[in-house]
């Protein structure tokens, strides 16, 4: 159900956008997510180890009432729920510190590119 709300949400907010920012908004998105992952693994070396999240579902039983009159009709309901934990990983920093300076030399690149895109974005949608 939330996954639906926010997905008619978003496409509210897309027929919204201009078709210039949609552009701007595309050639942007691998560069966003490569700047995550440089700050991720910035965020890693400094910490020392890395931080996975792991979600496990667990069952368990409880009072139910159907009814407007407590323990009425008070019966034992089984219900389920996510638990979501944090698990510290370890990690070979010098390895770490490779990817880092691999992730950065790529930003580099896709920098210059993404700019060249964006240009041709402003150029292809300001005259419409």
């Amino acid at each position: 159900m939330l996954r639906t709300v926010s997905f008619i949400a978003l496409a509210c907010l897309a027929a919204c956008s201009s078709p210039q920012q949609l552009c701007l908004d595309e050639v942007g998105r691998e560069l966003r997510v490569l700047r995550s992952l440089v700050a991720q693994s910035e965020a890693t070396l400094k910490r020392g180890y890395a931080v996975r999240t792991e979600t496990e579902v667990i069952a368990f039983t409880t009072f139910c009432d159907d009814t407007d009159t407590p323990h009425e009709n008070a019966r034992f309901c089984d219900q389920i729920a996510p638990i979501t934990t944090q698990v510290q990983m370890a990690i070979d920093p010098a390895e770490e510190a490779r990817k880092l300076q691999y992730l950065k030399k790529q930003e580099m690149l896709l920098e210059a590119e993404t700019r060249r895109a964006i240009w041709q974005c402003k150029a292809s949608h300001s005259a419409k």
